[in-house]
């Protein structure tokens, strides 16, 4: 997990009120009722997006030796135009 995931993280459960304190270090019950809200509210918008699915992060990963690889670019280059283009390789 990067620093800029945990920093999204910890915005989005301060945003539903979850305050970090001493209570239990394994689970503690504000953290999981925060969690639970995040989840309702991102099943709320999934259902008013008209897909009802939440969103997926695809990530392809190839061996460096493949790179330059006719077939492999091929493939790589279909499976994009499938995803409509989504994200930039990185």
């Amino acid at each position: 997990m990067t620093r800029a995931q945990v920093k999204t993280e910890l915005e989005a459960l301060q945003a539903v009120g979850y305050q970090l304190t001493g209570e239990d270090p394994t689970y503690p019950a504000k953290l999981q009722a925060a969690l639970m809200k995040i989840r309702a509210n991102a099943m709320t918008s999934e259902t008013e997006s008209g897909y009802g699915v939440p969103g997926l992060e695809y990530f392809f990963y190839w061996h460096r030796s493949a790179d330059q690889d006719q077939g492999s670019r091929w493939l790589r280059e279909q499976l994009m135009a499938l995803m409509g283009g989504m994200g930039e390789p990185r």
